[in-house]
């Protein structure tokens, strides 16, 4: 039933990833990492229940920085670097038994020089034109680029902002309801 629940192009199934959802217990976690080229990650989540067996909260966070490793020889621009954050609220509210609203508030933001584009190869046969670009690039060594010679420097980024909202009511046993709202920009 694939497709009467997620449309009619998942008849071969669908692979849901959903965040962990906030519980009645406190805990959380904090993750870091370190690493070449100024990499600095780190990520943690918070739960926190606020009325026992009626309202939790659940926070988590993530944000990471790498220096780019190709560098553009004319402007200094680093390329294959990483910058991004994300923040994302989860709040249970089981006011009875019957009765369960899950929202989830998910927030990203990122922004990345995009890859250094790097001539590895030249066939002479085909591709005469490339044979002094090829030359210029082997000159400047390993991951160094000039993109400056007539290329457009690729700039990635983007921010994300997803409002979710699940109600159900159960009506008995056989029956229950679900409304499924969300809100993307």
């Amino acid at each position: 039933p694939q497709g009467t629940l997620f449309g009619r192009n998942t008849t071969g199934g669908a692979v849901l990833f959903e965040p962990t959802r906030p519980n009645f217990e406190f805990n959380g976690y904090a993750q870091t990492n370190l690493g070449d080229y100024g990499r600095v990650e780190g990520q943690g989540a918070v739960n926190i229940p606020i009325v026992q067996d009626k309202l939790a909260v659940r926070i988590a966070g993530q944000i990471g920085h790498v220096d780019g490793y190709t560098r553009d020889v004319a402007t200094g621009r680093e390329y294959d670097n990483q910058n991004y954050r994300a923040a994302r609220i989860g709040v249970l509210f089981e006011p009875t038994p019957d009765v369960e609203n899950y929202f989830i508030a998910n927030y990203t933001e990122y922004k990345n020089n995009g890859p250094g584009e790097i001539l590895v190869a030249v066939n002479p046969a085909f591709q005469p034109g490339l044979i002094p670009y090829f030359d210029a690039q082997q000159a400047m060594g390993v991951r160094k680029t000039n993109l400056d010679m007539g290329g457009v420097p690729e700039l990635s980024e983007g921010q994300f902002l997803t409002l979710l909202d699940k109600l159900s009511y159960r009506f008995s046993d056989d029956f229950t309801v679900r409304n499924i709202v969300s809100w993307s920009l």
